[in-house]
């Protein structure tokens, strides 16, 4: 029998959950419907005045102001208003409702009915049979004529109300009857009273305080603008509130019905004869009236008696993921997302900048703790799909199914909450959705072979302490991907920030054209585009993702590197969560044999190989190209990006043999296998660049920026540094393809191929011994690092510590390969002194660039006084403003003319400098076409993406600020 009290853990976490969402919702379906009603007008919020100075914090915008005219600020009282309306009218009916129902006139006390006592002293004899701690109320409803009983109230004080088909019953079939009352009675033994009313009553409240206002002012809408273009948000919003209660109900009757199975196990349990139950329904004939049954099924809020039997009959059913779970699982997380990104008034904002985003703001706060419930959600359905499997000698859930599920809730919600495509039904890149099918397969994927692996790696013990090692880590990842969906994710399905040939151009220059590339430089296309994807993607923007790739490969292999030794003797074990009862002390179980878990070598050996294959590639490359020295001047910057291209894709590469080879060796473990040998693989390639790096000119084959021999350990640390800032998480995404790779093989080729036992790994204390040190050493060394590289990553304002692209410090190496060896560059990579640096900017800005700031930011400051305005005009009876086109088209014309401009200026004297400067022309050029045009067409889509496109281009001239300060600041001027 399956672990019923973990599972009725697992139903108390979702039913959290669903509550969660009702209040999130409420929030924001309340802004929606006072923003219609003209009740919540926008705050106007301006940006200051500049001041032409040479100081950067004067002459530029604060960007948290600029960014709030991008959204409508809700008063501070909107939000708890809202929650404390919706709670407060579930509190008093969930006082009144029980009251209501036990009122007089509908039912009567028992005593009443029940004059010789044999019902009364049958209920205390089931209660005290059952050790139940509260006698409930006994009512009897004579009116009903159905034999059954109901629960209601609260755990507390519950009441039980008996049919008065049931007392009839009682004469004729009694124990029937004690079935039934044991049933009702294992509702309040398994603590589920006051949750079911709780959600019943939140449930009813939203109806009536959020959904009905929501629905009638968008209907509203609908009636009377039927042909309006900008209607599609508001048709959305319809649909999003379709799909919000379909979700709810239908999660709402999954509970209620494993709620009814539980208690019928509890009965069984106590000793409920169940022949006294009705018989099951005939099976429907035909498969398409079987499909529709079950169809009906997920609607209703009581299981049928096949369904009651079936579970009774095998009660490991209940311990299998359950899709509809799954799929309700991952639009809640989204949904519930989608809500908090529109209550946040600097949401929609920092889609554009995300470095704007902090972990402080109360949004973000809940967001978090919804990742939280999630988490403990899906760890928890698979935990007990995992034990109860090992239990009975089955292979378990692979996880990939559940995964589908998940990923599949997360797409259907995302795409009606209407953060991708605000006025049209599909967002500028639809294909970035299917990011959010694949994000859940993995997830669930991985967190299913991390309990697998950590159940095998630790038998005969109690698993407390490995589910939360578990949840937290799955905590992490989930965190890790929300974090980056809601920020950059969201941005890219708006529309590709960066064309990939104007990438190249700042990245390499002159080096894409086939006619005229050297041999060396055949890499630079696919390189480009990679690092192009890389930085489109912004996924060193994102915090945790450093630690969610680490957590990825790491806590896999702890689990190998750290298991315990097995128990002796087969003596019993307990473990909570995985035992019969569902209250008291845990039932000793027998622990089933250990699973076979694949030998560790498995996993070194391809990254050991792999490792050797990645550094011999890489002095092969370094061999090869130092053929190609010397070479112009002109291409120096081209030779440097070459390398690096090389070198990563050496890397990647051998990551990705290794990957392949130890998902296609490790038995079940196919993702953890690849990711921690494809990581493996990556940490090993890169410590030999690292060497090769520090010891450039030392061996001559293998010599390209130093003439002399030396040793080179800031430039081989920056090598270091770059490398896995750029490669760690593409090495993650190439471990996981190989890994979907083998496993697709497998289904595949499953019929034909006949299984072998794995090899099971039982450690002496020796090879024990050593593994701990191994992990001790190997943990340490990396968090050594780790803090190493973020003690010295540059602290740049919206950017990251790895150089940019165009950077004339190259991650690999630091120097220019000129005249066959080349002198080494300072610090930032640039030959010139820091004085004559200094002076060159200074020209630079008196030759016209101090002139074109100062122009944008004039037209940048009015453009956003008249955003302002426009957001705090009252919207008509369509839902929308009129743009003032007489004010705002003049300042497209202006911007158009800056951008002009700016193309004609000389290049600023500073390649990092530049290669913002030239983002920033790029992006005012696009934001002054798309202003323009959207006048002339007609496009309110157009014109909010150029509004996008100015605040990026403020961005980047932000970061030119803050680089030319520096430069100042550096020459001591």
């Amino acid at each position: 029998m399956p672990g019923t009290g973990r599972q009725l853990a697992a139903t108390t976490l979702r039913f959290v959950l669903l509550s969660t969402l009702l209040l999130v919702a409420s929030v924001g379906m309340a802004q929606f419907t006072l923003a219609i009603l003209g009740l919540l007008r926008p705050a106007g919020v301006t940006c200051d005045g500049m001041i032409p100075t040479d100081d950067r914090r004067q002459i530029t915008y604060d960007p948290t102001e600029c960014v709030e005219l991008q959204a409508v600020t809700p008063p501070w009282w909107v939000i708890p208003a809202a929650t404390l309306l919706l709670l407060g009218a579930a509190a008093v009916m969930f006082v009144v409702l029980p009251r209501w129902k036990a009122r007089r006139g509908r039912v009567l006390p028992l005593a009443v009915v029940d004059r010789d006592g044999q019902v009364g002293r049958m209920i205390a004899e089931l209660v005290a049979q059952t050790g139940l701690r509260r006698v409930p109320t006994v009512l009897v409803d004579p009116t009903a004529m159905s034999a059954s009983a109901v629960v209601f109230g609260r755990t507390g004080h519950p009441r039980l109300c008996l049919h008065g088909g049931l007392l009839v019953r009682l004469r004729t079939d009694p124990h029937a009857v004690r079935a039934v009352l044991l049933h009702e009675l294992a509702h309040i033994d398994n603590r589920d009273v006051t949750l079911t009313y709780a959600t019943v009553t939140l449930w009813r409240s939203f109806i009536v305080v959020a959904l009905v206002p929501f629905v009638a002012t968008h209907l509203h809408l609908v009636v009377s603008s039927p042909v309006d273009p900008g209607a599609v948000s508001t048709h959305r919003n319809l649909l999003a509130a379709a799909l919000l209660v379909t979700l709810v109900y239908l999660s709402r009757a999954d509970l209620l019905r494993t709620r009814e199975f539980h208690a019928d196990l509890t009965a069984a349990r106590w000793g409920a004869d169940l022949r006294g139950w009705p018989a099951p329904s005939p099976v429907p004939p035909g498969r398409g009236r079987r499909l529709w049954a079950g169809f009906g099924g997920l609607w209703r809020t009581h299981p049928d008696w096949s369904s009651r039997r079936r579970v009774l009959a095998d009660p490991d059913l209940l311990s299998r993921i359950p899709a509809l779970a799954m799929f309700l699982t991952g639009a809640v997380l989204i949904l519930a997302d989608a809500q908090l990104f529109w209550i946040n008034p600097t949401a929609l904002a920092s889609t554009v900048e995300p470095t704007l985003a902090s972990a402080a703001e109360p949004t973000l706060v809940v967001a978090v703790a919804v990742a939280l419930l999630v988490t403990g959600v899906i760890s928890s359905l698979v935990w007990q799909a995992v034990v109860s499997a090992r239990r009975a000698g089955r292979g378990g859930p692979g996880g990939l199914r559940a995964g589908w599920w998940l990923g599949l809730g997360m797409l259907v919600a995302e795409f009606v909450s209407g953060r991708v495509a605000i006025w049209e039904w599909l967002p500028q890149q639809p294909g970035l959705l299917v990011l959010l099918l694949l994000a859940g397969t993995t997830l669930t994927w991985w967190i299913t072979q991390c309990c697998h692996l950590w159940a095998s790696a630790w038998p005969g013990r109690s698993l407390r302490p490995v589910r939360w090692i578990v949840f937290v880590t799955a905590f992490v990842a989930i965190v890790g991907w929300m974090t980056w969906w809601r920020l950059p994710g969201i941005w890219l399905a708006h529309g590709v920030p960066f064309l990939r040939d104007q990438f190249a151009l700042v990245v390499a220059p002159g080096g894409l054209d086939a006619g005229q590339s050297l041999p060396h430089e055949t890499v630079l296309p696919a390189y480009v585009t990679m690092r192009w994807l890389a930085s489109m993607t912004l996924l060193d923007t994102v915090s945790l993702s450093q630690i969610a790739v680490a957590v990825s490969w790491a806590f896999p292999l702890a689990a190998w590197l750290l298991r315990p030794r097995p128990a002796p003797g087969p003596g019993p074990a307990s473990d909570p969560g995985s035992g019969t009862a569902v209250a008291g002390p845990p039932v000793p179980v027998t622990p089933p044999p250990p699973v076979p878990l694949p030998r560790l070598r498995r996993l070194v050996l391809p990254a050991l190989a792999g490792t050797l294959l990645c550094w011999a590639a890489v002095a092969t490359v370094m061999a090869l190209m130092r053929l190609a020295l010397p070479v112009a001047e002109s291409r120096a910057r081209t030779f440097v990006t070459a390398y690096q291209g090389w070198v990563t894709f050496a890397l990647l590469g051998a990551a990705a043999l290794s990957a392949l080879v130890a998902s296609t060796i490790a038995g079940r473990y196919h993702l953890v296998a690849a990711v921690v040998a494809g990581h493996l693989t990556m940490l090993g390639g890169t410590v030999g660049v690292l060497v090769l790096v520090a010891i450039d000119g030392c061996v001559g084959p293998l010599t390209l920026f130093h003439a002399s021999c030396g040793w080179q350990p800031g430039q081989a640390w920056t090598a270091w540094r770059a490398l896995l800032d750029e490669n760690l998480v593409a090495a993650l995404v190439t471990s996981i393809s190989a890994a979907g790779l083998v496993a697709g093989t497998r289904a595949v080729t499953a019929r034909w191929r006949r299984g072998r036992p794995a090899t099971v790994d039982v450690p002496g204390r020796a090879r024990m011994v050593a593994r701990r040190a191994v992990v001790t050493v190997a943990g340490s060394t990396a968090l050594a690092l780790t803090i190493a590289y973020e003690a010295t990553a540059p602290a740049v304002e919206g950017t990251t510590a790895r150089p940019g692209p165009g950077s004339s410090a190259p991650p690999v190496g630091g120097a220019r390969p000129t005249d066959g060896v080349a002198p080494t560059a300072g610090p930032t990579g640039s030959p010139s002194p820091p004085r004559l640096k200094a002076v060159e900017v200074s020209a630079w800005i008196g030759r016209g660039g101090g002139s074109l700031m100062t122009r944008f930011h004039t037209v940048y400051g009015t453009f956003a006084v008249a955003i302002g305005d426009l957001k705090a005009q009252k919207p008509g009876a369509n839902g929308r403003v009129e743009v003032d086109e007489a004010r705002i088209r003049p300042l497209c014309a202006t911007i158009e003319a800056i951008a002009q401009d700016a193309a004609r200026l000389a290049a600023v004297p500073d390649e990092p400098a530049q290669a913002r400067w030239e983002a920033f022309v790029d992006h005012v050029a696009r934001a002054g076409r798309g202003c323009s045009r959207s006048f002339e067409i007609g496009d309110g889509q157009q014109f909010i993406a150029s509004i996008n496109d100015l605040q990026l281009a403020h961005t980047h001239l932000t970061a030119v600020t803050e680089r030319i300060a520096e430069i100042r600041k550096a020459g001591g001027g």
